[in-house]
């Protein structure tokens, strides 16, 4: 399971849409400050885009379930990034729409 966290820092109004491996998708919007989506077992792919914003900048934070994911396979591959743990990464972003993130990890 992966948890979508600290939209709330995103103090602009915004639409984001996540996706997981390429067939589970959520839409958050202005006002949601957590999402979550279904994961595989083994490989995952979280690929994640601003619809919609209106320019300021914010963070972005990704929390993973704790256990789930194995140690040193959490890798960022595409976003400005503040922050990565092994359970966790948080993006900064400067709030325009088509900013994207992209990072995998294997889930135990």
């Amino acid at each position: 399971m992966l948890t979508l966290a600290g939209l709330k820092q995103l103090t602009v109004s915004y639409t984001l849409q996540v996706t997981a491996n390429g067939t589970s998708s959520l839409v958050l919007r202005e006002g949601d400050t957590s999402g979550v989506l279904s994961l595989a077992a083994g490989e995952n792919r979280i690929e994640a885009r601003v619809v919609s914003a209106d320019g300021k900048a914010g963070t972005w934070r990704f929390r993973l379930a704790p256990g789930g994911v194995k140690a040193g396979s959490l890798r960022v591959l595409a976003g400005d990034v503040a922050l990565v743990t092994d359970s966790e990464v948080l993006f900064q972003l400067s709030g325009k729409a088509g900013e994207q993130i992209v990072f995998s990890f294997a889930s135990k």
